[in-house]
C-alpha cells in the first residue's frame, strides 16, 4: 500500500496539481503509466491501469462529490 500512496502522490497527484505546468488528467494518465512502481508487480498495476485509471471511475467519484458539495451549499 505504501508503494501505491508514494506513487500516486509523488506521480499523478504531483502531475495534476502542478500549477507551472498543469496537465489534463489524460495527459496525466499517459504520463503516470511510464513511471516506476517500486515494489507493485506488473499483474497488480495492470489490474489497477484496466479497472480503475482507463475506466469511467475516476470520473464518476469527481462527479459525485461535485454532487455532494453541491447539494450541501443548495
Amino acid at each position: 500500500m505504501e508503494d501505491w500512496r508514494a506513487v500516486w502522490w509523488n506521480g499523478m497527484g504531483r502531475l495534476l496539481l502542478d500549477a507551472k505546468s498543469p496537465c489534463s488528467y489524460d495527459d496525466a494518465v499517459v504520463r503516470f503509466k511510464t513511471l516506476r512502481f517500486g515494489w507493485v508487480t506488473e499483474a497488480c498495476k495492470q489490474y489497477m491501469f484496466d479497472n480503475v485509471i482507463d475506466t469511467d471511475v475516476p470520473a464518476d467519484h469527481a462527479r459525485t462529490f461535485i454532487k455532494c458539495v453541491k447539494d450541501r451549499l443548495i
